[in-house]
């Protein structure tokens, strides 16, 4: 609590005091480690460090901005106190000191009334001005803290913190606690009792406290909502900064971006919330990017300002962020690790899953710590249905996809993000309903016709697949991914020198393209250029060893130059990689019958009939396979 100022001195006769209390058999409680003196300016904490309880700790306090601490101070842990008393549970809690102190710095007290019905909103306003984030919307001293709670007991509504004359906490103390008792009998007295005094209070217009609390409501379920009802209570109350910077996290979780930056650059910098403002512009925009929806670098200028903000906090993140944007993965775990809030849950999850050598698993654990802690933002759930799409969990990405699109059911990007969990699970038809619905939002997203594509040729339409192709190339000449697409289609169709044309322009773009690499080798082959087939294909297992695309077709290139041994050895390695492709057991068939190792033909052959029973050319290993066992039999009859 902060210190009151000095009484006059009355001595003291044998009380065993100090004399510099005051006045004669008056005592003063007070906690003088946590103490400072507001006529003198003076401190005893060193400035940074984050003194007290932190259930009862405010956000100056939890900043260790001890040239801050004001009776206001003592207004926010009255007001936790309060809340504590009547909910039966404090308004800020967790399972460390950190994860209060990050719930302190950026959540909101729950409603009271929704945790103790039969509270009057008198009650519920006076709580709400003790918690307010901006130090200077609180209540200013004891006097107008105690006159608001004799107002509700009055059954009339608190004036809540309106500028006034300061009054020292010690000489209020009496008094705010009886009122603070009778605020309490107020709360549990009689339902009819209750009733009466609420509708005296609520009788009286307030247009944007009612607002606000419905939108808490809808964060989770309906942001979009939630936006819109804090837009109108802001209209109302234009100085809530804290309203501000919480719509702009709200407009970002339902994917309008510029509306959010809007709210977050018209706090102004000399407001509590302004470091997190620029922290959130910055955070913004770095996701942004990084999803690929951002061509210039709007992050790095915020997040450099906010790295150079007085908040701790904030500044941590941003440096975290800045050091993942350039690619420093260990320093970005360093500067993240232990970190409190969704915020870092969600830069550290970003770091495993963009790294490398990182964690998927444990980049997706972190999504759900974010998802649990904070708003349900859109492209959160997109990230962490990537994540589980690619860890093997189908069903658990189609349920991030479909959770993103109730809370943006137009935003072209995560209807392709659900059409590719459906396709990965085998729902081709169901992706392609997704592709579609994209493609009628803006019928100018690449990314959707692209992987149309891929339905459409998984489906054997070639045709079909290379038209959606074209059109990303129209859009994205640069699009590396769709001429590699584009080419194997094309190679379904024969039409193998427009396919080497195609991966031969892709490795132009991106020269370590390795699926690019791969299929042009394919098509070296198929034209005749063994020696270059023969290239590529050592390019790509340069890059992967275990690349089985790349051994299959060095296998069939180094059997059609004669070297049957490279090409048995590469067989042989590619059917222990993936013993299910077909591709490799006919290749290794073709080696081991050159070599007159018959009988290993004859099995590699059968293996490629069983794995491809209706491929095109089944017939012709028939008749190899034939062929190979009547030489088998000629053999036995010259005595081999």
């Amino acid at each position: 609590m902060t210190a009151p100022a000095a009484p006059r001195k009355l001595g003291l006769r044998g009380a065993g005091m100090d004399p510099s209390l005051g006045g004669g058999s008056r005592p003063y409680l007070t906690d003088f480690g946590l103490a400072k003196s507001l006529s003198t300016g003076s401190k005893l904490t060193k400035s940074g460090q984050a003194l007290g309880t932190p259930t009862y700790m405010s956000p100056e306090q939890a900043r260790g901005e001890v040239s801050s601490l004001t009776p206001a101070t003592d207004a926010w842990s009255l007001g936790c106190v309060l809340h504590e008393m009547l909910a039966g549970r404090p308004p800020f809690d967790g399972d460390s000191p950190g994860a209060i102190i990050g719930k302190v710095l950026l959540g909101g007290a729950p409603p009271i009334r929704r945790l103790a019905g039969d509270v009057p909103a008198g009650v519920e306003r006076i709580i709400h001005v003790c918690l307010a984030k901006a130090v200077r919307e609180r209540y200013r001293d004891a006097g107008a803290l105690r006159d608001d709670l004799e107002r509700v007991r009055r059954g009339e509504r608190p004036r809540a913190a309106r500028p006034g004359r300061r009054r020292s906490w010690a000489g209020a103390a009496v008094g705010i606690a009886a009122a603070l008792g009778a605020g309490l009998a107020v709360a549990r007295r009689t339902p009819d009792d209750a009733a009466v005094e609420r509708a005296a209070v609520e009788r009286l217009p307030s247009p944007a406290e009612p607002l606000q609390t419905k939108a808490r409501a809808l964060r989770h379920s309906d942001p979009r909502e939630a936006a819109r009802l804090l837009g109108e209570a802001l209209e109302a109350e234009p100085g809530r900064q804290d309203w501000r910077l919480e719509r702009g996290l709200l407009l970002w979780a339902s994917e309008r971006g510029p509306e959010a930056r809007a709210e977050w650059t018209a706090i102004p910098p000399t407001e509590p919330q302004a470091a997190l403002a620029t922290l959130y512009v910055g955070l913004e925009a770095f996701f942004r990017l990084e999803a690929g929806f951002l061509r210039g670098d709007e992050a790095e200028p915020a997040l450099r300002a906010a790295a150079q903000s007085g908040d701790p906090f904030v500044a941590t993140l941003a440096q975290g962020a800045l050091l993942a944007h350039r690619r420093n993965w260990s320093e970005a775990r360093g500067m993240l690790r232990g970190q409190p809030g969704w915020e870092a849950a969600y830069l550290r999850g970003f770091v495993e899953t963009s790294d490398a050598d990182g964690d998927r698993a444990a980049a997706a654990q972190e999504f759900d710590r974010g998802l649990s802690d904070g708003i349900p933002f859109a492209w959160a759930l997109c990230t962490r249905g990537a994540l589980r799409r690619g860890l093997g969990n189908v069903a658990g990405a189609i349920e991030d996809f479909d959770a993103a699109l109730r809370l943006c059911p137009s935003v072209p990007h995560i209807l392709v993000n659900r059409g590719n969990a459906r396709r990965a699970g085998g729902q081709i038809g169901a992706a392609l309903e997704d592709y579609d619905a994209a493609l009628a939002l803006p019928p100018t997203l690449p990314e959707a016709y692209f992987n149309r594509g891929i339905a459409l040729r998984m489906l054997g339409d070639a045709r079909g697949a290379i038209a959606d192709y074209d059109t990303v190339l129209k859009l994205r000449p640069d699009y590396a991914d769709a001429l590699v697409s584009r080419g194997a289609a094309r190679q379904d169709l024969q039409d193998d020198r427009g396919a080497l044309e195609d991966f031969t322009t892709a490795l132009r773009l991106r020269p370590d393209f390795l699926e690019a690499l791969s299929n042009r080798g394919n098509a070296r082959r198929v034209l005749g250029d063994f020696a270059g087939a023969i290239e590529d294909c050592d390019a790509a297992l340069r890059l992967r060893p275990d690349c089985v695309d790349a051994l299959v077709n060095r296998c069939a290139a180094r059997h059609a130059v004669g070297d049957d041994e490279g090409a048995i050895a590469d067989g042989e390695a590619a059917r222990r990689l993936q013993p299910e492709r077909p591709e490799a057991h006919a290749n290794l068939g073709l080696a081991y019958h050159s070599r007159r190792d018959f009988r290993r033909a004859i099995e590699s052959y059968l293996e490629f009939v069983r794995l491809a029973p209706g491929h095109a050319r089944v017939e012709e290993y028939r008749r190899a396979i034939a062929a190979c066992q009547e030489r088998l039999k000629d053999l036995r009859g010259d005595g081999r």
